[in-house]
């Protein structure tokens, strides 16, 4: 839902950027960490239009096991990807952001009570 929402923001207007951030466990083994290590392959090595699709597809809930994505978007993981993931662990362990989405706004949490749809008349 969030993804949908965001997604079209950033499609239909030119004054909002989007950031992407995994919320992973490094010391686990699991399925989030190997998607997100290999979303961050396809950044570092397309032109965007695939991580793209690939992003839409997976929160979409399209694919429903990493190998069906692997196989729709084959990628040998970037070393560079490991790293990025260990600074967005740092960052999530520094802000206490324990789960995803968690929605920032100029640098700030979006408050409790507001829902991401509520953003579009925050913004």
């Amino acid at each position: 839902m969030a993804h949908k929402v965001l997604t079209s923001w950033v499609e239909n207007r030119d004054d909002i950027k989007l950031q992407l951030l995994f919320a992973v466990d490094l010391t686990k083994n699991d399925l989030k960490n190997k998607v997100a290590a290999h979303l961050i392959s396809l950044g570092f090595n397309q032109d965007g239009t695939l991580l793209t699709s690939a992003l839409s597809e997976w929160f979409n809930g399209r694919y429903n096991s990493y190998e069906l994505l692997y196989e729709k978007y084959p990628i040998s993981i970037n070393p560079e990807a490991g790293k990025v993931l260990q600074q967005q662990s740092a960052w999530c362990s520094l802000t206490s952001v324990t789960y995803t989405p968690a929605i920032f706004i100029n640098g700030r949490r979006l408050p409790a009570p507001y829902e991401i749809e509520d953003l579009l008349y925050l913004v």
